[in-house]
């Protein structure tokens, strides 16, 4: 079980899906929002590989307007129901698809993200082609950042021209932040 960090359901226990994946440690969680927390307020976000929906609820709690949740797994998909309808949140959408069947319906609604969370499992190499997805599709807005979460360096250098990276590790976990520019 995790809890909420801090904000409007700061405290409130979320359930976790048993599985060969761990949750994100609670300090790797409070690092990554704080380096959020000025871009939280009304943000749009992404929780694409979404587990327990742990990323997108902390950032609901902490003033973004809208959360879309995604997991292909079953028992992911109903705990992250199932922690929404627990704590009364009304203001997301939980799908259970493939993430690339993901994006794919939001291309389709036009949405545009201000903040993506990126934790697929570290088995998956994925992370190049779901940010060339986003910017391909103009799924991004004009200052939005992804969290990328992995347990090693990820080759980003071709996003150097569209993208602020910052990378930091905690442990095991290597969090590589990508903040569009404004100038693009």
């Amino acid at each position: 079980m995790v809890k909420v960090i801090a904000g409007l359901y700061k405290g409130r226990n979320l359930e976790t899906p048993v599985s060969d994946t761990k949750p994100t440690k609670g300090s790797v969680k409070e690092a990554i929002f704080s380096s959020l927390s000025l871009k939280l307020k009304d943000a749009t976000v992404l929780d694409l590989f979404a587990g327990s929906g742990a990323f997108g609820i902390e950032a609901l709690s902490r003033g973004s307007k809208f959360c879309y949740f995604n997991d292909l797994g079953k028992p992911q998909y109903k705990i992250i129901s199932k922690n929404i309808s627990s704590i009364g949140i009304k203001n997301a959408s939980v799908s259970n698809l493939d993430y690339l069947k993901c994006l794919e319906c939001l291309k389709q609604l036009n949405k545009q993200f201000d903040i993506v969370f990126i934790d697929p499992p570290y088995a998956m190499d994925v992370y190049n082609q779901i940010v060339d997805f986003l910017i391909e599709n103009d799924m991004l807005t004009s200052d939005a950042i992804l969290v990328l979460e992995s347990n090693k360096e990820l080759n980003l250098h071709k996003y150097e021209e569209t993208f602020g990276i910052k990378v930091k590790k905690y442990g095991y976990s290597i969090v590589s932040f990508l903040r569009k520019t404004l100038q693009n």
